[in-house]
């Protein structure tokens, strides 16, 4: 049934970026219009653009959602994933690890309300 239209190789590669398997889902990401080409590198031309402003652009397209988290980590500097829920606690949940992380280890030094935030993400795990 997958291939019941014949495989579409560029449509797979745009929606498993970094070689996640797994079928792709709804993203929805607000960049900043500077890095639009670099979403098409990552995804090809296969989105929408639903919102155009001046210093934003919100757009939808296919992607593994395990895929995106790393993507969104390494843009996240410049795009905001808007959807899906589960896609924003998985990177709140990899937030609370790696705050965890520098906070455990003494890397910073922390104010009495980042050991509020800590007390707060400690109960989050990255799955």
């Amino acid at each position: 049934p997958e291939y019941a239209n014949g495989y579409d190789l560029s449509r797979h590669m745009a929606e498993h970026i970094y070689m996640f398997s797994g079928k792709g889902i709804s993203i929805t990401l607000r960049i900043e219009p500077f890095i639009l080409d670099e979403i098409i590198d990552w995804f090809g031309k296969d989105f929408i653009i639903t919102e155009n402003r001046e210093d934003s652009l919100t757009l939808e397209l296919q992607c593994n959602e395990e895929a995106m988290l790393y993507w969104a980590l390494q843009y996240g500097q410049y795009a905001e994933v808007l959807k899906p829920e589960s896609l924003l606690r998985n990177l709140f949940s990899l937030f609370c690890f790696f705050f965890r992380l520098f906070y455990i280890s003494g890397f910073f030094q922390f104010t009495n309300h980042n050991r509020i935030l800590y007390n707060i993400m400690k109960s989050y795990t990255y799955n």
